[in-house]
């Protein structure tokens, strides 16, 4: 009874999340000519070849094979650690514009059922994800440390972009600069104070 009641779920699921595919590609298809070159488009392609490779997977009758359970998993997992916010934030930029308010508000309705559709995705294989060590593997990886081997643009699997590395620049140069610039402005001071005193004391000699 269990196997038949998560082959209806994994059924149910693959329908929910193949219409919002059908819109996707409905979406796509009408704005491709005149919003390809649109920062958010590519998020948009993006969204919807990922949302069609969990489809491959879930429209077969049972997902068994090791191999099948591995790649679900890291397509969901990638989209929603690695590409969620940025798409979220480019397809709010959209409505920020103001230009095309309902489009950006249709593109941030599918993003977030295709994100709720995913979740009940992952509860539903939470247990063949376990025996195939899909999920420890992501607890292990966050209890390491980046190895130095995949370079500062290649974000480690499971784990947040933590951004560039920014390098103050050096003290003592600007110390340097601060004591030239003193250096430069003393003189004329000086001089300043000189020429008030000579004044003031020809005054004095006159009315003194």
């Amino acid at each position: 009874m269990e196997g038949n009641d998560k082959v209806n779920s994994q059924r149910d699921l693959f329908l929910q999340l193949r219409k919002e595919f059908l819109l996707l590609h409905l979406v796509w298809h009408r704005n491709k000519n005149q919003h390809r070159r649109s920062v958010w488009w590519k998020r948009l392609n993006m969204m919807k070849r990922n949302c069609g490779q969990v489809l491959e997977i879930l429209q077969k009758p049972s997902v068994e094979k090791t191999e099948e359970v591995i790649r679900l998993y890291k397509l969901m997992n990638d989209f929603n650690k690695r590409q969620l916010s940025k798409t979220y934030h480019d397809f709010n930029g959209v409505i920020a514009l103001g230009q095309f308010v309902t489009l950006g508000v249709t593109l941030i309705g599918l993003l977030s059922r295709v994100f709720s559709t995913y979740k009940l995705v992952l509860a539903l294989f939470r247990i063949r994800f376990q025996d195939v060590g899909c999920l420890d593997r992501t607890i292990s990886i966050k209890a390491r440390k980046i190895p130095v081997s995949l370079g500062e643009n290649q974000p480690y699997p499971g784990m947040e972009e933590i951004g560039e590395e920014i390098i103050e620049a050096p003290v003592q140069a600007t110390t340097r600069n601060a004591v030239t610039v003193t250096e430069t402005l003393l003189p004329s001071k000086k001089v300043s104070k000189k020429k008030k005193k000579k004044s003031k004391s020809v005054i004095d000699s006159i009315f003194g």
